[in-house]
């Protein structure tokens, strides 16, 4: 009996020290700290850049989060070695290195000494860093990321430090045009490498890397790389006879680079310059997409509740279009599983397009300017009032579907193209509710109101058709998202518009991968370049 007592005593002590070799990397007893009882392991989501990452394990330890650190450098795109014998664990990231010291505070960035808030943790074969290190100062410019961590959304973003951004590609009448805006004063260098092949050099930079292809216009790529602290971009040219001029622009700062096939104002490219200038400020980078929405100052007038109002305004010399960020102030729109409000990313997306559209000559008129409710009839008279030749209502889409994505584009038709056409128009209605609390609207003249709008849309439809064609077809070739298509259905804001008038769906917000990309600011840049694009060359065929 006593030899069965011994045996069950020693097979116990056995699996105990099974249990607690699972937590030691690499070593031969079981250090104080691996003896703890976590809590159960939590999952922590990441938004990195513009993309939903895959999530990060959690651990909570006396209260201190604590982050897998195989998960956050995978994250940031670093890479872990284990060393068994000093109880080190080393991390490769941005050509720098981070050793880490298992069981105690210390760390080491590069040769400086650093001190955790709390000791490092091991489970299995993975280490657990408290979380507050992340989102400080030292691994954000040893990793080149901004960090920040969202705990009432749980989510976790990496945003790559970046004084370059990335390029932004034009086509139009011979010439193609790639602008690099840049955060700050920096050191550059343009030099031709062979006749279709440019290289350009910012020093002390960093941008993301990505590779881009065209099938139209001078350039046929576009090469960005990070070469330690070195940012190259390689633009390589359709043919050899291109005629190059690059030249420095302001508000924002960035670098035009311009290619013609048929000749560019400017001068020609005849040898490589080392530029330094003054740093500028953009306003329109502000990130558009915070719970707390920075707001301007100005906000609209003049405009009226009239069901129709016939515009008898005399064309100006310049193409007038007005821009409607779906939404606003009380209705916030569509709310992404992460909380992200339809409403600021419409705006953002609007307010780009009206710079570059303003830029290049045009008046812009911007039915709200800041997180403001303006009923949907509101929108459609102010720019028949202001004599409008396009309007352009910006929103983002929803979905009962979590896994509803791309971009969609509608001109107004009282039926609808099919039933998810049928939902959305419905969605982007729904506020008509919220009006009629605010206004407490006479039903007679509402009913007034529906049939005088449709008596008004048919004139334009076919102009309105065009013109999704010509920026379905930019976003087609600029974004990588599905393009779901031209559709049509009875938008409450687009009836009554007495001109060509659609209605864009950048994304659906109500997916999280989407949701990530509606959040960027290089997202909402590329959406607004492709509307841009677009209404410059439906208008240069058209309208001029």
């Amino acid at each position: 009996m006593k030899f069965f007592k011994n045996l069950l005593a020693a097979l116990i002590f056995t699996c105990l020290l099974c249990l607690v070799g699972q937590h030691l990397p690499f070593s031969q007893e079981a250090p104080l700290y691996a003896r703890a009882a976590p809590v159960q392991p939590d999952k922590i989501t990441t938004i990195i850049d513009d993309e939903l990452g895959r999530p990060i394990s959690a651990k909570t330890y006396n209260n201190i989060l604590y982050l897998s650190l195989r998960d956050t450098a995978r994250a940031c795109g670093g890479a872990i070695k284990w060393y068994g014998v000093s109880g080190r664990v080393l991390l490769s990231v941005n050509n720098n290195q981070i050793s880490f010291f298992l069981g105690t505070k210390n760390i080491l960035i590069n040769a400086n000494k650093r001190t955790l808030p709390a000791s490092i943790r091991t489970v299995r074969n993975d280490a657990f860093i408290p979380a507050d290190f992340f989102t400080g100062k030292d691994f954000m410019e040893t990793a080149g990321y901004n960090v920040s961590y969202d705990p009432d959304k749980n989510i976790m973003f990496f945003d790559t430090v970046m004084n370059v951004f990335s390029p932004r590609h034009y086509v139009d009448d011979g010439r193609t045009r790639v602008n690099i805006e840049l955060a700050e004063k920096i050191h550059f260098r343009v030099a031709p490498k062979s006749k279709k092949e440019y290289e350009i050099v910012f020093y002390n930079a960093r941008a993301l890397p990505e590779k881009l292809e065209f099938d139209e216009g001078a350039i046929k790529q576009i090469t960005v790389q990070n070469k330690y602290r070195v940012v190259e971009y390689r633009i390589r040219l359709a043919s050899d006879d291109c005629i190059v001029d690059y030249k420095l622009k302001e508000k924002p700062l960035r670098l035009v680079f311009d290619v013609g096939t048929t000749g560019v104002a400017g001068e020609t490219l005849t040898g490589a310059t080392t530029t330094e200038f003054a740093i500028t400020t953009d306003t329109r980078t502000a990130a558009a997409t915070s719970s707390e929405f920075a707001t301007a100052t100005t906000t609209l007038t003049g405009a009226t509740t009239a069901g129709f109002v016939a515009a008898a305004v005399i064309r100006t010399a310049k193409i007038r279009i007005v821009l409607d960020p779906g939404h606003g102030g009380d209705d916030p729109g569509a709310v992404g599983p992460n909380g992200t409000k339809e409403k600021y990313i419409n705006l953002a997306i609007a307010q780009d397009i009206s710079y570059l559209l303003e830029e290049d000559g045009y008046e812009v008129i911007l039915t709200r300017k800041d997180d403001t409710f303006i009923p949907l009839v509101d929108r459609t008279n102010m720019a028949n009032t202001q004599g409008a030749d396009l309007f352009i209502s910006i929103h983002c889409n929803a979905s009962l579907k979590k896994d509803s994505n791309g971009f969609e584009i509608y001109f107004l038709s009282e039926l609808a193209s099919d039933p998810e056409a049928l939902a959305t128009a419905a969605l982007e209605n729904s506020v008509v509710q919220l009006e009629k609390e605010k206004k407490k609207l006479d039903p007679k003249r509402e009913k007034l109101q529906m049939l005088l709008w449709s008596m008004v849309v048919n004139e334009f439809i076919n102009e309105s058709s065009k013109l999704c064609s010509f920026i379905t077809k930019e976003v087609t070739h600029n974004l990588k998202i599905e393009n779901r298509g031209i559709k049509q259905a009875g938008f409450y804001v687009l009836r009554g518009a007495q001109m060509p008038a659609i209605l864009v769906e950048a994304a659906f917000i109500s997916n999280p991968a989407e949701e990530a990309k509606l959040r960027s600011r290089r997202f909402q840049k590329k959406i607004a370049d492709a509307v841009y694009s677009g209404i410059k060359k439906y208008t240069r065929r058209y309208i001029e």
